[in-house]
């Protein structure tokens, strides 16, 4: 679904009012007499408490966005079927409903080229992505992370433009708007370009769309390898950007002016209040996708835990998950045989030098992580020497690894002085939890960063989190989006939501790369260790602290790099989710249930 409903009800109502069409807008009860018109029809019909009559529908335009070849087109397309018409601001679409059996039309959408911008306005970011979070589009923006590493962006994912009379804020905000397609196959979405060009922004995009030719030399067109890249040089040169823009309005209110889509759709309504209504009774429901808000379809902890009760498979993939955390308890145990059956201590193998001042404490747990903790330990050096840097330290425990991650990250650690780093081992080992708080007890600074030891800083990621955290005195924590890549190369992002502690309820959204105050921290008693399986422990965390009140600040940036390993801790989770999910809930039955 475009991400741009409520902007376009708004531009069709100024599309009306343009052309001389009286305009009632707001609700409308489904049985009222006169025409009526509705974007996003699925949506709306699906909203509707009673079916609306055949004698109703007659009377109703309806104006789809949906994607072409989506699902919610599908459903646009079993509810147009009923309509007067029903249109589509792309071309290709429109004939697509035609062929389904669709009365439809092409109704390009209206521009404002007068809405108020400056072109040498102060913009705060350079770039901005916006839309959905669909695989393709997190996958692209991954690759581009090196680009965006030395600019101010935002990507923001499955939200709504605003739809409001001034231009939408977050587009108002970036010199630039990057465009990246859903799909291979996808069309632009002309609400959202349109939107960003009135709002004095220029676009890179992969495709032109409807729009006339003669536009393309207003946009950067590029595929999707070199996208970011071509949007990021853009980016950096803001005077191109606003003249890009405001030559690209100029051409697009020439060919689609405000008052000619009113003409459009005043016609049609003016046609639809003539039709000879239908007789009979409501007709059935058509079937249709899930329309209900995202966090409303999502399945709770509860809903999740009954549905794996009762999946058929469950029974062995809990076996499997149980043999597995058995074989760990006992992989564990070996270990202690082979160091000998010594007493479980914390053991100081290297002592950073007495500091003051000391700001960010980075947080490094290590377990059998001696081929990656070296790059983990060379991205926070390379961002301690950035300009503006806070004074960091690293504090690193190795968790009874096999493989001895302490003694390389104490050759490292020798040869890194200009760093404060202290490095620790545990005797036994503990757990992932245990690990964190050993690092978080001898944590000097003021805030701490957890980072796992094969997970990597980006440039400037630190500086922006504390940006976030110090723009937000009263928030606890700050975290931000996080580049998956493996061994193919970047895969894609996660950390896509602002703090909000209802979405807790869905599952753990925030991984455990984040600023947070130490002495909240400690005073919520650090990590929970006690958990059936390990790899809970970061979303136990956020619904601890969101039960106490605190909340977070999301970082709309790349920060960080987290590796995808099949052998990974959370790739063993998909097995069986029955404990460690029971367990949440009676940990956080308000919260969870």
């Amino acid at each position: 679904m475009s991400a741009g409903v409520t902007a376009t009800v708004r531009r069709v109502r100024d599309a009306l009012m343009a052309a001389g069409v009286d305009v009632a807008g707001g609700p409308v009860d489904a049985d009222e007499p006169g025409p009526l018109l509705v974007v996003d029809p699925a949506a709306w019909y699906a909203a509707q408490p009673i079916a609306p009559s055949a004698a109703r529908l007659d009377r109703t335009v309806g104006l789809s966005l949906a994607p072409y070849g989506s699902v919610a087109m599908q459903d646009d397309a079993a509810v147009g079927r009923r309509m007067a018409v029903i249109v589509h601001p792309d071309a290709r679409s429109a004939r697509h409903l035609r062929r389904v059996g669709c009365r439809s039309g092409h109704v390009p959408l209206g521009c404002r080229p007068d809405r108020p911008f400056d072109v040498h306005d102060a913009r705060p970011l350079a770039l901005l992505s916006f839309g959905a979070s669909c695989a393709r589009r997190l996958r692209v923006l991954a690759g581009g992370a090196p680009w965006f590493d030395h600019l101010r962006c935002a990507h923001r994912f499955d939200e709504e433009l605003d739809g409001g009379d001034v231009a939408d804020p977050w587009l108002a905000t970036a010199h630039v708007l990057l465009d990246v397609a859903p799909d291979d196959d996808a069309a632009p979405d002309p609400v959202l370009l349109l939107a960003a060009l009135e709002a004095g922004a220029a676009v890179a995009t992969e495709r032109l769309g409807n729009w006339p030719g003669d536009v393309a030399e207003h946009l950067v067109r590029a595929p999707r390898q070199t996208l970011c890249a071509r949007a990021a040089e853009l980016a950096q040169d803001p005077d191109l950007a606003a003249a890009l823009a405001a030559s690209a309005l100029a051409v697009l209110a020439d060919a689609f002016p405000l008052g000619a889509m009113g003409s459009t759709l005043g016609a049609l309504l003016v046609d639809a209040s003539s039709r000879k209504a239908s007789p009979g009774p409501r007709e059935d429901r058509p079937a249709l996708s899930d329309h209900a808000p995202p966090t409303d379809a999502r399945r709770s902890v509860a809903q999740v835990l009954e549905d794996e009760q009762s999946n058929p498979d469950t029974p062995m993939r809990n076996g499997l998950a149980q043999v597995l955390s058995g074989v760990r308890r006992l992989d564990r145990r070996l270990t202690q045989i082979e160091h000998g059956d010594a007493p479980d201590a914390t053991d100081v193998l290297h002592a950073a030098p007495p500091a003051s001042g000391v700001r960010v404490s980075v947080l490094v747990p290590a377990f059998d992580a001696a081929r990656t903790v070296l790059q983990a330990l060379d991205s926070v050096h390379a961002t301690a020497g950035e300009d503006g840097a806070p004074a960091l330290e690293v504090v690193l425990v190795d968790d009874a690894s096999s493989q001895d991650d302490a003694a390389v990250a104490v050759a490292w650690a020798r040869a890194h002085p200009d760093l404060p780093v202290t490095v620790l081992r545990h005797t036994r080992n503990r757990g992932l939890a245990s690990a964190r708080n050993s690092a978080l007890e001898h944590a000097r600074g003021q805030l701490v960063l957890p980072l796992d030891a094969d997970n990597l800083l980006r440039p400037r990621g630190l500086r922006r989190l504390l940006d976030g955290l110090e723009a937000e005195p009263r928030a606890s924590f700050a975290y931000g989006l996080l580049q998956e890549f493996d061994t193919t190369g970047p895969a894609g992002l996660r950390g896509l939501y602002p703090w909000d502690p209802v979405r807790l309820r869905w599952g753990n959204y925030i991984d455990a790369l984040a600023l947070v105050r130490r002495d909240v921290l400690r005073d919520v008693g650090g990590y929970t260790v006690d958990m059936p399986e390990q790899g809970y422990e970061d979303w136990d965390l956020w619904c601890r602290l969101a039960e106490q009140g605190a909340s977070g600040v999301w970082v709309p940036e790349i920060v960080a790099s987290y590796r995808l390993r099949a052998d990974s801790m959370s790739a063993a989770l998909h097995l069986s989710h029955i404990a460690p999910l029971a367990d949440m809930l009676e940990r956080h039955p308000e919260l969870l249930g």
